[in-house]
């Protein structure tokens, strides 16, 4: 089963508002010249553990109660930036017609998050995907490095990512020993 980092990747790669967007993954990809613009890289960046928003889990299709005594959920309050990388099309281009192409591009990476949110599965029950809430953004150069994307438009969105304990694994008994010891009857 694929984990939250890896379910926002590929609900990206998959909704209709990317279409023609590169997606990138991890810190060593912000400064990658090999992609064609749009590109959007995800960058994960951890977070904070919390007390989890519920007490239950799924085993073998069924929800069942937690029993805190033997198991444990955390949860972690993952942050992702996305960078966010675009240009103009238009002829003459100056850099704010590059800063209006980055939030077209946000515009369209903040409807890909809620599409994947509002997913229907073959019954028609809607929201099955994370999720994912925008937090900020931000403006960023590449700290004095080259990059031909010249700034990014970073956004920061956070998932509240249940880590839980797998189900106790089963034991089968394939043999059994026993001591038989004499009952001792009293008489009477």
């Amino acid at each position: 089963m694929a984990g939250p980092l890896k379910t926002l990747f590929l609900a990206l790669q998959a909704s209709a508002y990317l279409q023609g967007v590169s997606l990138a993954f991890g810190e060593e990809s912000r400064r990658a010249q090999e992609y064609s613009l749009p590109l959007v890289c995800m960058v994960p960046r951890g977070g904070p553990y919390s007390d989890p928003e519920f007490t239950r889990q799924v085993i073998n299709g069924q929800i069942v109660d937690i029993d805190p005594t033997t198991e444990r959920v955390w949860q972690v309050n993952t942050t992702i930036d996305l960078y966010l990388w675009a240009t103009s099309n238009e002829p003459g281009a100056l850099p704010i017609d590059e800063a209006d192409a980055a939030e077209t591009l946000r515009v369209l990476v903040c409807s890909a998050l809620q599409d994947q949110r509002a997913m229907t599965d073959v019954n028609g029950n809607v929201a099955l995907g994370l999720n994912f809430t925008v937090e900020r953004d931000r403006w960023e150069t590449m700290e004095d490095g080259w990059n031909r994307f010249g700034r990014a438009l970073v956004i920061s969105v956070q998932i509240p990512e249940p880590v839980l304990m797998p189900p106790p694994p089963e034991a089968t008994v394939t043999s059994t020993n026993f001591t038989l010891q004499p009952l001792n009857r009293v008489p009477g």
